[in-house]
């Protein structure tokens, strides 16, 4: 059985950012990993020490942006 939440490299190709407007591959993924950056920052900043609490919305981010 296939996992479900692993992609090949290639599926960035195809992410309607990138297929619909004038998104590139790294554009994406540099805005994804500002997004995720700033979830840490925010998460430390308010003293949320368990990275479950960081974690999810960062695998949110990756899996529905």
């Amino acid at each position: 059985m296939q996992p479900q939440w692993l992609f090949p490299v290639s599926a960035l190709q195809v992410t309607p950012s990138v297929v619909t407007s004038s998104y590139t591959v790294a554009k994406e993924l540099y805005d994804r990993s500002r997004g995720v950056e700033f979830l840490f920052r925010l998460g430390s900043s308010l003293g949320l020490l368990v990275p479950f609490v960081d974690c999810c919305p960062a695998s949110s981010i990756h899996a529905f942006c």
